[in-house]
């Protein structure tokens, strides 16, 4: 009975601290949402009319870009890293196992979801940002012909299919390296 007891006791500390994690990751995160609009809009009000200072909003658009480019970078540095361990260490991916490869594949494929799912919404936002600005700041006659095309009327509805193109054509040869290896491989005698 004590051990009924005591392991009941540390099922409801374990909760507790569970709860209590989810709570300071909730607080945390509402936290930083709060500096976000606070950085972006500031004290004025969104609802109601009332339009977003243009510095902030072409803040917000650069920085919004430079998500994008950061989430390329990541794509791109992770795919050359993967490159390199199935052409420059092909000895060592090949002594792998089924289930390893499977593995290595199935997180490949994470990977490649996650990254391409960020930046499809990511470049989704910008082009509705980019939309907003023009609605509000984007009168005749107040832009340059080249600026006004590609910042005021720039469009990025078409890039979520560029990412889905890029991300799984890289996908695909990593599955094809590692299905194709010894064919791909010449011979010794």
């Amino acid at each position: 009975m004590a051990t009924f007891v005591a392991a009941h006791h540390r099922s409801q500390h374990t909760r507790h601290l569970e709860l209590s994690t989810i709570f300071s990751l909730a607080l945390a995160s509402s936290f930083v949402l709060i500096r976000l609009y606070q950085r972006f809009f500031g004290n004025r009000q969104i609802l109601g009319g009332t339009m977003i200072e243009e510095p902030a909003m072409i803040d917000a658009i650069i920085d919004t870009r430079q998500q994008i480019d950061f989430l390329w970078q990541f794509f791109v540095t992770v795919q050359i890293a993967i490159f390199a361990l199935l052409f420059i260490y092909d000895r060592a991916v090949e002594n792998m196992n089924f289930v390893a490869k499977i593995m290595g594949l199935a997180g490949i494929a994470l990977f490649s979801w996650i990254n391409g799912n960020a930046l499809a919404n990511t470049y989704l936002l910008l082009d509705s940002m980019v939309q907003q600005y023009a609605v509000w700041y984007g009168t005749p006659g107040r832009f340059e012909p080249g600026f006004l095309e590609h910042f005021v009327q720039a469009s990025y509805t078409d890039r979520p299919q560029l990412v889905l193109m890029t991300h799984t054509m890289a996908f695909a040869v990593v599955l094809l390296a590692l299905l194709t290896r010894k064919l791909l491989r010449p011979k010794h005698k």
